[in-house]
């Protein structure tokens, strides 16, 4: 189940990019599926949108060099994060702190 939706979640996240006509793209690669409950790319809005099944605490935005750019409280099982949090192109790596979870879930996310 999980795979079929990270396969949906992947596959809506590819159309939309291709049928934005002058919104950037955004790339969603996601180790760690299972926290997610839906993970997506909203073309109108210019977020990126996360729901998880328990309450992120924060979300850490970390640059290519690894250096943290933000760290943003969010406690709710949902996010959203705004395509402006990121600077013009490139990789990034977001840290997903779940309730009650040790380890900080990473995924990182390339825009093109």
């Amino acid at each position: 189940m999980r795979t079929l939706i990270t396969l949906f979640a992947l596959t809506t996240i590819t159309i939309s990019s291709l049928v934005a006509n002058n919104a950037p793209a955004m790339e969603i690669k996601i180790e760690k599926q299972s926290i997610f409950t839906t993970a997506d790319y909203n073309t109108a809005n210019e977020t990126l949108d996360f729901t998880t099944e328990d309450n992120i605490s924060y979300i850490q935005i970390y640059k290519a060099d690894g250096t943290i750019a933000f760290q943003l409280p969010v406690m709710s099982d949902y996010v959203s994060i705004n395509r402006n949090l990121f600077e013009t192109g490139g990789d990034y790596v977001l840290g997903f702190v779940i309730d009650g979870q040790a380890e900080t879930t990473m995924t990182p996310v390339t825009i093109r």
